[in-house]
């Protein structure tokens, strides 16, 4: 009988402790954005920000919707699906989706600038972007039909260049395309064409198909307002969530009566760069995937996925990287290990409540005895006993805002250099931050 008594005492504890855990749960905002964190955008855009709040609570659940420009809130609007707002000048901007149901309250947002220079860029194609522009386009009338092809090398003896036939799917339904799939080139009837109106008309404005833009990971539409209110701005809609490798020739077929006849219907694209898209010099975070009691440690990992050879074929020798986390939990210890072959590493770190900047240098000298490998650092964190919360989120950092640099131990946004102290490009950083669960101590 006691046995009995006891289990249902363990039971009933149990299930209001669990009652207790998930209690007052901040509603989570799930926020889809035109621009990623960090991205440049020309001025004169316009942009339409989505999302879709879970919430917890039975009670009344607010939800506004923020622009801020330079640190002044320049718009707002109470809305609970979406938000369209107007880029109109160069500055640094962050909008907010803010959830609240009067318990708690929640806050997602996303950070870019605005910039002149990016219009210039606009105007070429090279790169990792490709700007596929065409002053004719702005003449087209009622729907162009896209095709596109993927030049591959065919494993045989003698490399040939040879075409596949691409088509885009839309695995999800969502009405944006998410995948590729590869045809054979002789097979034309099962290539499909993909209409795009080339004109539409929005938010009292008529719009004129402008240009398409190219990326590894997307495919952004492009529409120049022609009359109304927007004239002379760009309205960029999502096309595709998935993009083009990198230093692969690509090409676009057009079939619309004016652009055949004055040849314009094709063209050859490749997005360029040192490196392949299966050999990108990638900085990435690693974090526990299972929860974390209060009270015990866990490592994060700072992964330089190719980054080892890439640093020394361009001769590199310091690298910086600055680590963010939220509040919680406490760092215990950073170790590094040897990670660019024929080099003698120099590595440090700095620190304070929220922030680890951690520093490497490369010289000249007997190299480490153990292996290399592709960790850059692995810091070990400790959670606070006293935390209450259930998760703790960790990035690693670009701070596009000066005033932004006094909430780090040192300056916040990577930084790599050559034997001769010049600044070099061509790294990749993955800023997205990464969240661990936090679980109750047994």
């Amino acid at each position: 009988m006691k046995v009995k008594l006891f289990l249902l005492l363990l039971l009933v504890s149990l299930v209001l402790s669990g009652c207790f855990i998930f209690k007052n749960r901040a509603p989570i905002i799930s926020l889809t954005s035109p621009v990623s964190e960090g991205e440049e955008i020309a001025p004169k855009t316009l942009l339409t920000f989505k999302w879709v709040v879970e919430d917890f609570e039975q009670d009344a659940l607010n939800v506004s919707f923020v622009l801020e420009k330079d640190g002044v809130e320049i718009f707002s609007e109470t809305s609970k699906s979406e938000a369209t707002v107007v880029i109109e000048d160069e500055g640094h901007y962050v909008a907010k989706v803010i959830a609240d149901d009067g318990k708690n309250g929640s806050i997602k947002e996303v950070n870019f600038k605005a910039t002149n220079l990016k219009r210039e860029l606009y105007n070429s194609s090279s790169g990792i972007v490709y700007i596929d522009h065409n002053d004719l386009f702005l003449e087209t009338e009622g729907n162009i039909y896209v095709r596109f092809y993927k030049q591959y090398v065919s494993e045989t003896d003698e490399a040939t260049y040879e075409r596949l036939r691409l088509n885009l799917l839309d695995e999800d339904e969502d009405g944006v395309f998410d995948a590729w799939e590869e045809l054979p080139g002789n097979r034309s009837d099962l290539q499909n064409w993909i209409s795009i109106p080339a004109t539409s008309n929005y938010y009292s404005t008529d719009w004129q198909f402008y240009r398409f833009i190219y990326y590894e990971d997307k495919i952004d539409l492009v529409y120049l307002g022609v009359s109304g209110p927007y004239a002379n701005y760009t309205l960029t809609m999502d096309f595709a969530n998935v993009g083009f490798d990198l230093n692969v020739q690509y090409a676009r077929y057009f079939d619309n009566d004016l652009l055949v006849a004055h040849d314009a219907a094709y063209k050859d694209f490749t997005l360029r760069e040192r490196y392949g898209s299966d050999e990108i010099p990638l900085f990435k975070l690693e974090t526990p995937e299972t929860p974390v009691a209060t009270g015990d440690t866990f490592t994060v990992v700072v992964k330089g996925e190719n980054i080892p050879d890439f640093a020394k074929l361009y001769d590199t020798r310091y690298m910086q990287l600055t680590l963010w986390h939220g509040e919680g939990v406490t760092l215990e210890n950073v170790e590094f290990g040897n990670f660019m072959e024929g080099y003698k590493d120099i590595s440090g770190f700095n620190s304070n409540e929220e922030t680890v900047a951690l520093y490497k240098g490369f010289i000249t000298g007997e190299d480490e005895t153990e292996a290399v490998s592709e960790t850059f650092a692995t810091l070990t964190f400790r959670v606070n006993e006293d935390f209450t919360g259930e998760s703790v989120e960790f990035a690693l950092a670009y701070e596009g805002w000066w005033d932004g640099y006094s909430d780090y131990v040192d300056l916040p946004n990577p930084i790599f250099k050559d034997s001769e102290n010049k600044a070099l490009d061509g790294f990749r950083v993955d800023h997205a931050s990464k969240l661990v669960e936090i679980g109750i101590a047994e």
